[in-house]
């Protein structure tokens, strides 16, 4: 797809005469089309990234701080915190392959799925948040997961999406994108 059939321009951070940062955008023929100064004071570089084309607000939104806290609340089996957390109808929608894939309500249907996970490994689950971010009332977070089970190892990214209403988790997606045949570390 062209730019003339409304392909999407890339954008990338360069830098200005100054050294401030500036966001230039590029069409699909590498044509740069605009230039604004973003100041670069306001965004930190990403851990482990040493090209300033990665960079992260140093604020937090409100529905990260809140998907920081659910996690947390996970490994402390916090109900009292998952239940402020979560709306009273909150819908859980795991995928892939884990032991209780399917629609999941409120935070007994929460502690259901999440909770077998625990139980199979023994508690032997360890997570890093590789992103998270949020829009409106919308999440998004990559992780990284190492699961041990009967001395098996299960390494996946697992995806989620949330959906936020007055501040609170209304419903999430959970996908494990663990590899081909990851069924058996379950067995």
């Amino acid at each position: 797809m062209s730019p003339e059939d409304g392909a999407a321009a890339d954008v990338g951070l360069g830098a200005d005469e100054t050294g401030r940062g500036a966001e230039v955008a590029v069409d699909g023929l590498g044509r740069s089309t605009e230039t604004a100064i973003v100041p670069t004071s306001m965004f930190l570089p990403m851990p482990g990234e040493g090209s300033a084309s990665y960079v992260r607000d140093m604020s937090e939104h409100p529905n990260v701080t809140v998907i920081n806290r659910m996690t947390a609340a996970v490994f402390e089996n916090d109900r009292d915190t998952l239940a402020d957390v979560f709306t009273n109808d909150m819908e859980l929608h795991v995928r892939g392959p884990l032991p209780r894939p399917g629609d999941h309500r409120g935070v007994e249907g929460f502690l259901g799925a999440l909770g077998a996970i625990f139980e199979l490994t023994g508690g032997d689950v360890k997570i890093e948040q590789l992103f998270c971010t949020a829009e409106g009332p919308w999440a998004a977070e990559w992780e990284h997961c190492v699961l041990g089970r009967n001395g098996n190892t299960l390494e996946t990214k697992n995806a989620f999406v949330y959906r936020f209403v007055d501040g609170r988790i209304a419903e999430m997606w959970m996908i494990c994108a663990a590899p081909a045949g990851s069924e058996s570390f379950w067995e």
